[in-house]
């Protein structure tokens, strides 16, 4: 893959940054994105669902720096197996030989909309800062904490037969809906349940503390079995209710629909799109660093632009 990157800006104080990618589909905007990642403060983790055959994957030409993790899991969509696989990607960042800053997590349908080093600079320059922002699901007990005392059924009960497996899950779910609260959960009493968006980025001494919270609290995981996309909750919760919520903004007051959009961490999102060049003046006078999604076929348009324009890189 041709490209001709600019040199990127270092600091003396400057620390490596580890990007953690969950990636299912669209294998050349992974290789797009992993390309333009590539720096030599930076090591790219990526985690590929099991379910998707890995060839399309395996072939793309990666850079030295990103390498496709060994403990990959199926992923099903709003279920617990996403959180099994962000936990595989930050065991894999914290067992290599490089120590992190941060770890960054992204989608594979995420691209950068400013220089990389910009990013690395803002957080290596603030090393004791979560970048994860949340609100307190008690406080919005229709909308948000539903997702926890309610039971949800995403994963797979019957593996033999898709067909059948979801024909039982929609039903379930649906029937639980109709039954609550009559039929709910009791959430940990001694536990804020916190919700924010997916993407975030924290420092390595607390993606350890979390490691070491999953383990030694196997209940805790375990809940989240039947809870309701889990990747918008799980981690803020964790950390919510630690001593890492003083390196965060703590719980903020806002909980109407689109939050997600508001409080996000490092991204531009507007849920439900796939961004094209018609936003690229949009991107422009963005804030964040990334926006998610793009897409190899109708983004292509758009990533030009951002490196020409954005990046000062030229990439195909």
């Amino acid at each position: 893959m041709n490209s001709c990157k600019i040199e990127i800006p270092s600091s003396k104080d400057e620390l490596n940054v580890a990007y953690l990618i969950l990636t299912h589909t669209d294998p050349h905007q992974l290789e797009r994105l992993v390309g333009v990642l590539d720096n030599p403060e930076a090591r790219i983790f990526i985690h590929l669902d099991a379910k998707v055959d890995e060839k399309d994957f395996f072939n793309k030409q990666l850079p030295s720096s990103a390498k496709f993790i060994e403990d990959r899991v199926k992923v099903s969509w709003g279920g617990v197996s996403i959180i099994d696989a962000t936990l595989n990607l930050i065991k894999a960042a914290l067992k290599s030989e490089v120590s992190f800053s941060h770890l960054v997590l992204l989608s594979g349908l995420d691209y950068p909309i400013k220089p990389i080093y910009k990013l690395q600079n803002l957080l290596t320059e603030n090393p004791n800062k979560q970048f994860i922002r949340y609100v307190n699901m008690n406080k919005s007990p229709d909308f948000h904490l539903k997702r926890v005392t309610r039971f949800w059924f995403w994963e797979p009960i019957c593996p033999w037969s898709n067909f059948i497996d979801d024909k039982i899950r929609r039903f379930l779910t649906r029937t639980s809906g109709l039954l609550y609260p009559a039929i709910s959960r009791n959430y940990f009493k001694e536990i804020i349940p916190a919700f924010g968006s997916q993407w975030w980025a924290i420092t390595s001494e607390c993606a350890s503390w979390i490691l070491e919270f999953v383990e030694s609290n196997p209940e805790f995981k375990a809940y989240y079995k039947h809870s309701h996309a889990p990747d918008e909750h799980f981690f803020h919760t964790v950390i919510a209710n630690s001593s890492f919520s003083k390196q965060t903004k703590g719980f903020e007051d806002d909980f109407n629909i689109g939050v997600l959009t508001r409080i996000s961490n490092l991204h531009a999102i507007n849920l439900g799109k796939i961004y094209d060049d018609s936003d690229f003046p949009d991107i422009c006078s963005s804030d964040k660093f990334f926006i998610r999604k793009v897409t190899s076929l109708r983004s292509k348009k758009l990533v030009e632009l951002i490196n020409r324009k954005l990046l000062l890189v030229c990439k195909t």
